[in-house]
């Protein structure tokens, strides 16, 4: 099943349960995980979907969460109920399937939604859980597609200049540069551009630690050095420390470790 939905200012989103799968912890109950497929409608179709997998509790868990902030905003939506038993019936996982869809898409509808905590948290803490410990493991071949789903699935809830979807695109060009991917260059020049309007003193902590980061990726002379050091000079006219190159993966990992604990 897939459900459209249309979003002002904005192409629309599409979200599909597009598989399930049963799911046996050791030690724990067995359950069914439901991969949904997110990905903007426009007049081609979006070759670049971003994915999500979670489980009944953890959708029910959030539909909780956000009916006790915005309960108006849920008046007419009919969230699957639990079940004691038959949650591996074929039919149930196609009713919830169905209600999971209709849930995301009323979330995708609305902006106060998208953007709130809950809904952050629940996009993304799992994953950057998973990435942290990859990375610190440096295990970063392994942690880059974890990165890449992961600034998709931000990119296409959130505004282009979102403090979550900078985090993963800033994060995005720090695994392809250390796994050598080709992309490293025009992600870093794409993150630059974006940082261009960005006024929130958080964000900009990243800003001069990501231009050291792009001048080393793009080496030599080329119109991106150029523009990098001009960034640079400017920084300096305007009074902030430009010289302390601290590292843009190291500082992203200690505010994100930061983050999934909260």
């Amino acid at each position: 099943m897939k459900i459209l939905i249309k979003m002002s200012g904005n192409n629309g989103l599409q979200f599909e349960v597009i598989s399930t799968r049963t799911v046996e912890p050791i030690n724990q109950k067995k359950y069914v995980a439901y991969k949904v497929a997110i990905r903007k409608s426009s007049d081609a179709e979006d070759i670049n979907p971003a994915f999500l997998e979670r489980r009944y509790n953890e959708f029910l868990a959030l539909y909780n969460g956000l009916r006790r902030e915005f309960p108006n905003h849920f008046l007419g939506l009919q969230f699957p109920r639990k079940a004691i038993i038959g949650n591996f019936n074929p039919d149930m996982i196609a009713l919830r399937s169905a209600g999971f869809e209709a849930f995301l898409s009323l979330i995708g509808s609305e902006s106060q939604l998208r953007h709130s905590p809950i809904v952050i948290s629940f996009l993304q803490n799992k994953e950057l859980d998973e990435v942290i410990k990859l990375i610190q493991q440096e295990e970063y071949e392994q942690a880059r597609p974890l990165v890449e789903n992961g600034f998709r699935l931000m990119n296409k809830m959130q505004t282009d200049r979102a403090p979550s979807v900078l985090r993963w695109l800033c994060l995005f060009v720090c695994v392809c540069w250390f796994t050598g991917d080709k992309r490293a260059e025009a992600l870093a020049g794409l993150a630059i551009r974006r940082y261009q309007a960005v006024s929130d003193i958080d964000l900009l902590r990243y800003y001069v630690p990501l231009l050291h980061l792009a001048k080393n990726i793009c080496h030599g002379s080329t119109p991106e050095t150029e523009i990098i050091a001009n960034q640079l000079a400017k920084l300096r006219a305007s009074g902030m420390p430009t010289d302390n190159n601290k590292d843009l993966l190291a500082l992203l990992i200690e505010d994100l470790s930061q983050l999934v604990v909260s």
